[in-house]
């Protein structure tokens, strides 16, 4: 997955779910 791609999947998750997304961003920059 593109780092666009995933950026736009950010865009699409809920804002209740920001924490989340947060803590699922930091390990997919960790992976790549």
């Amino acid at each position: 997955m593109s780092r666009n791609e995933f950026i736009e999947r950010m865009k699409a998750i809920p804002k209740d779910k920001i924490v989340f997304i947060d803590k699922s961003g930091i390990e997919y920059i960790a992976l790549t």
